[in-house]
């Protein structure tokens, strides 16, 4: 049973949904810390996380884990593991809403899984006696993803832990994670092992697989089906859109950092792109111009403000780039706006434009 093909070769960047963040960030406010200023430090924000279609790269989430363990304790997120609620959250959500032994919840987790990451294989093997549920991941991460293995493995454990009831038997339960030294102090007793940091391995009596979920109460934050209809990119041009729109607004925002983000050089992404018909550099320009749109149209942000947002010294540079892309001004086109609830306004061909072009 397999979330994903994991004999594919991975050639997109590495995206998860943003909302697996969710759980963490609420534990994170809950601790008496601001978590909107320490998202600005990644140029996030917690109502973007929340959108359904909001897919960022897994070195940013390993580096939210990592930044959060930092700020509070090394077992911060495993603790939130154990104790969050497991409907909170996609794909844990998703599964609990129509789940009713283990073994379908599992199912059901691992098709959601393939929808809110392109790059972790989720798999379940049963043989004889025992059931070895497995997270495989399809890429080098770049960001220790130990502090997130251990927030994963933990909400497993509990889950497993709860639906075993008197059936429990910690000795016939192993865990294999990178780093067993971040797992709580109280772990059910689990005995837990080092592993390689491409994953994480569950091994339990596969008997329990038919036991019925406990406490199977369905939150309210993540409408049924909502995720399902905004499922992770698999093919490289939208991957790497949405990276690039989870990095537009950072100071570094460029091509060869939108380059670094997808884990390859900039001229192999070109070649790459050029059978989409863009670039690197366009795409950046889409970003800007998709961001500085929405600011000029749902926001009282000035010129200025925006320009500085995008990066641009000032309001004359933004202009300038602004009607190179559109052929208005930033203030035509929010006349325009204010008149049309909704304006189509053509992005032109980035010729002549102030954005980086990448060669080899």
């Amino acid at each position: 049973m397999t979330g994903q093909d994991g004999n594919a070769q991975h050639r997109t960047p590495p995206l998860a949904r943003g909302r697996v963040l969710l759980p963490l960030l609420m534990a994170y406010r809950e601790s008496g810390r601001s978590v909107e200023d320490f998202l600005a430090g990644f140029d996030l924000s917690f109502s973007e996380l929340s959108a359904p279609n909001c897919f960022i790269p897994h070195d940013t989430i390993y580096a939210v884990f990592e930044a959060v363990a930092q700020n509070t304790s090394p077992d911060f997120p495993a603790l939130v593991g154990q104790t969050s609620d497991p409907t909170v959250s996609s794909p844990f959500g998703q599964a609990f809403r129509t789940a009713n032994s283990l073994a379908d919840f599992i199912g059901k987790f691992c098709v959601h899984a393939g929808n809110n990451t392109n790059a972790v294989t989720m798999t379940l093997d049963v043989s004889g006696d025992y059931a070895v549920l497995s997270a495989k991941r399809r890429f080098t991460p770049r960001c220790s993803p130990a502090y997130m293995d251990a927030f994963q493995i933990s909400r497993w454990a509990t889950l497993l832990h709860e639906t075993a009831g008197q059936h429990w038997e910690a000795n016939k339960v192993l865990v294999r994670v990178n780093r067993p030294d971040l797992l709580p102090s109280y772990f059910y007793g689990i005995r837990a092992v080092g592993a390689g940091p491409d994953g994480y391995s569950f091994r339990f009596p596969s008997a329990w697989l038919l036991h019925e979920l406990v406490n199977r109460i369905a939150a309210e934050g993540i409408p049924a089906g909502q995720d399902d209809k905004n499922p992770v990119p698999t093919d490289l041009l939208s991957s790497i859109q949405s990276v690039a729109k989870s990095m537009v607004g950072r100071n570094d925002f460029s091509v060869t950092t939108l380059a670094r983000a997808c884990g390859a050089r900039g001229a192999v992404l070109n070649r790459r792109l050029a059978a989409y018909g863009t670039s690197l550099s366009r795409i950046v320009i889409e970003a800007k111009c998709d961001r500085a749109k929405h600011l000029l149209s749902r926001s009282e942000t000035s010129v200025g403000g925006i320009a500085d947002q995008l990066g641009y010294s000032d309001a004359t540079a933004m202009t300038r780039a602004f009607k190179k892309w559109t052929g208005h001004t930033p203030s035509d086109f929010r006349t325009h706006e204010l008149n049309r609830h909704e304006a189509s306004v053509p992005i032109l061909d980035p010729v002549e434009c102030d954005c980086e072009t990448y060669q080899e």
